[in-house]
């Protein structure tokens, strides 16, 4: 596989360096160096054994399946998500805990609001989310008190009924020694400069463990810092930690045009903090590039969907949010213009979604009532408080009608169909009572 790579490429997959950075644009063969060092570590001695570090399990699977298309021995290769390899490694020390110990986002919503109403929180739920998303993000924040209290109260909720959040996983594995790193020689870690305080922290413990590292980044697409992803700051604090690391760089762009690769140049220019680099554009292509300065949102998505209707095939969008792209496909929608979106986040095929159509089914028809019961477990939408009873719960109904707001499909409902889908709860709730008191 090393006499398919570029000069650049091969120097970082063949690398002696303990630890090492490549940063590595869009479409400069991110994948084939990660892959292609993988191959190289592992052929290097018959019980060499690595960890593949991800952040998304579509990513993970995909390196898997290029590292079996090389056919190498993956027996010694482990490969996937920050979470997913910690709650392995929870797992491998003795703890019992499994994936069905986790929350969803919904489940920690509630846990959230409870905690909130069981302490002295006096802000809004957002204030409160950032302030746990900070809190899942960062080894130690200098909270207030009353942040300090709210944390506390949904920590101790979560431990009260075994359950467990994403960040605690990371978390536990920084803290907790018992916990044993990744039995591996060397740690790659992909798409690095998304990286929060406590996933380098993850990073640094295996390696004062002994692993030598890789990462592979590009500080130029750090988006996530709303997550509060260390971008730069993270890249340069993992090579001062574990100096002196060796540093490399895949100046190739396969992927664009010349102009595309120009325009984009000159912007990222603009950044004072980035880590300086030449970008080559080795494509072949040219490409164009326009732009549109729209003065709202309404006509931004008008001029998105007239521009696509002549060849909807030939088009793709990006948005940096799931609403966005839902606002999006109301536009297309309404003038007839084909599309498909590459994931499942329609809310029809979401778990709320099939919710409220169980839900309004239980309306009409008695048994459909086991058919809401089901949804409901399987969105794991569990209750603090005694009974579990998710439609006659305040707090579960603040959420329905957080949810129903924040779906622009369901604001182009009339006035009074709006009304009625926010009082389907309540509606549930008066059925059901007269139903128990009929069958009495």
């Amino acid at each position: 596989m090393l006499s398919r790579l570029t000069p650049s490429q091969r120097a970082a997959a063949i690398s002696v360096a303990p630890h090492s950075l490549v940063l590595a644009g869009p479409g400069s063969g991110k994948t084939s160096t990660i892959v292609a060092r993988g191959i190289h570590l592992l052929n290097s001695a018959p019980a060499y054994r690595i960890g593949i570090v991800t952040f998304t399990r579509s990513a993970a699977t995909e390196l898997w399946q290029r590292l079996i298309n090389e056919e190498v021995d993956t027996t010694r290769v482990a490969v996937g998500t920050f979470h997913n390899l910690s709650l392995r490694l929870i797992a491998g020390s003795g703890s019992r805990i499994s994936a069905k110990d986790l929350i969803l986002e919904k489940e920690q919503e509630l846990f959230l609001r409870s905690a909130m109403a069981r302490g002295s929180w006096t802000r809004s739920y957002e204030d409160a989310r950032r302030a746990l998303e900070l809190h899942g993000a960062t080894l130690s924040t200098p909270f207030t008190p009353e942040q300090r209290e709210l944390i506390a109260n949904y920590d101790n909720l979560l431990q009260t009924v075994g359950k467990f959040d994403f960040p605690h996983l990371i978390r536990r594995v920084v803290m907790d020694t018992s916990v044993a790193p990744l039995r591996a020689h060397h740690l790659l870690v992909d798409e690095a400069q998304d990286i929060d305080d406590l996933q380098l922290e993850w990073i640094l413990r295996h390696a004062r463990c002994g692993l030598h590292t890789t990462l592979v980044a590009d500080d130029d697409q750090s988006v996530y810092g709303f997550r509060y992803a260390l971008g730069v700051e993270g890249l340069r604090r993992y090579e001062c930690a574990l100096a002196p690391t060796q540093r490399f760089v895949l100046e190739n762009n396969f992927r664009c045009g010349s102009e595309i690769v120009r325009v984009s140049q000159a912007l990222i220019q603009h950044d004072p903090q980035r880590i300086p680099k030449t970008v080559i554009c080795s494509s072949g292509l040219t490409g164009s590039v326009e732009a549109y300065d729209a003065q709202n949102e309404e006509e931004e998505l008008t001029r998105c969907a007239l521009a696509t209707k002549p060849s909807p095939g030939q088009w793709a969008i990006l948005a940096r949010t799931n609403l966005e792209l839902s606002r999006l496909e109301l536009a297309l929608s309404q003038r007839a213009i084909p599309y498909y979106r590459d994931d499942d986040s329609d809310i029809w095929n979401s778990g709320l979604g099939a919710a409220l159509l169980a839900l309004l089914r239980s309306l009409i028809e008695s048994s459909a009532i086991s058919e809401l019961q089901r949804a409901m477990i399987d969105l794991r939408i569990i209750m603090i408080d005694d009974p579990p009873d998710f439609p006659n719960d305040p707090m579960a109904e603040d959420c329905w009608r957080s949810w129903i707001d924040s779906h622009p499909e369901l604001r182009t409902l009339q006035e009074g169909q709006h009304a009625a889908l926010l009082a389907l709860p309540a509606r549930w709730r008066l059925w059901s009572r007269d139903h128990r008191d009929k069958t009495k």
